[in-house]
């Protein structure tokens, strides 16, 4: 996967094709074959979910797969996260310049984890405002549901919109990295329930879950980086991080 340079506007101009397929496509398909593949790039593997709709997505699987087969997880994606594999994502957070603030008090790596991967969740669908350096652009500020999208800080009341792109980043890349982290919120109500979802962006969505994997190297990377084994003689507090 290549890191993209550009906002999400110039980075959907170059996936017309897959942009076009999507809505026709329910969302929760699409989901379902992004979490699957995670040998692919998250728009490709999106793209995917068009295969009842046309021949192409059979050809685009065979060749940006690499002779990998649909739902393989990385090795060694069966362990659990660690202490210290935590610490690794926030050091590179920290180096990319970003700041995530108000994580939990938990005692579980997988939790913190997913608190941090919705973060940066709102962060790359622009829900936090644009980062030019990072090729993210802000999403609309207009109000959603007497709401705005634009969130000022952790404790800030966010739009459904931005809830449940978030909410979806986060359960895309812990499905692609093989993390416990079940679907909640709108999400949960979504593809459990059948309930109506939010206007959402499923480009921006899926643009997103590919820019995170990409500041930690790729799915592959980040799958051996929260399972990062540094054994202490002391127990280190969650807070600390």
């Amino acid at each position: 996967m290549n890191r993209t340079e550009n906002g999400f506007d110039a980075l959907a101009a170059g996936h017309a094709d897959h942009r076009e397929s999507l809505t026709s496509v329910p969302w929760d398909e699409v989901l379902e074959a992004v979490r699957r593949g995670p040998q692919l790039s998250a728009v490709d593997a999106g793209a995917l979910a068009q295969q009842r709709f046309a021949d192409r997505a059979l050809s685009l699987a065979k060749t940006s797969a690499a002779g990998s087969s649909l739902g393989t997880l990385p090795p060694g994606a069966d362990s659990a996260p660690t202490w210290a594999g935590q610490r690794s994502v926030m050091d590179i957070v920290r180096g990319s310049g970003l700041v995530i603030t108000g994580l939990p008090e938990t005692r579980s790596p997988t939790v913190m984890l997913g608190r941090i991967f919705f973060e940066l969740g709102l962060i790359f669908t622009g829900h936090r405002g644009a980062h030019p350096e990072l090729g993210i652009a802000s999403a609309s500020a207009v109000d959603h549901d007497g709401v705005s999208d634009l969130a000022a800080g952790p404790d800030a009341r966010i739009s459904s919109r931005a809830r449940f792109e978030a909410e979806c980043v986060t359960w895309l890349i812990a499905g692609r990295i093989g993390l416990r982290i079940a679907a909640n919120g709108s999400l949960k109500g979504y593809l459990k329930y059948g309930e109506l979802m939010p206007c959402v962006s499923k480009e921006r969505v899926l643009s997103a879950v590919d820019m995170i994997e990409d500041l930690f190297a790729g799915t592959q990377k980040l799958s051996e980086m929260v399972r990062e084994d540094c054994p202490s003689l002391f127990s280190v507090s969650p807070q600390l991080f």
